[in-house]
């Protein structure tokens, strides 16, 4: 999990790196995650939701 933390707390523009990079560097293949790999990634990073900005009028 120590890559993931680096993920976490650096800005990785993963994009701009290759496929197999990104792979690596997730820790994860093209095939998906396990259950308990998914359930370890909401608790280091909470659930995948964007927030929502109010206007202000």
């Amino acid at each position: 999990m120590e890559g993931l933390e680096q993920i976490k707390l650096e800005n990785i523009d993963l994009a701009q790196i290759p496929l197999e990079e990104v792979f690596q560097k997730l820790n994860c293949t093209k095939e998906g995650l396990t259950s308990e790999n998914a359930k370890n990634r909401l608790e280091l990073f909470g659930p995948n939701k964007l927030e929502e900005k109010k206007a202000i009028n």
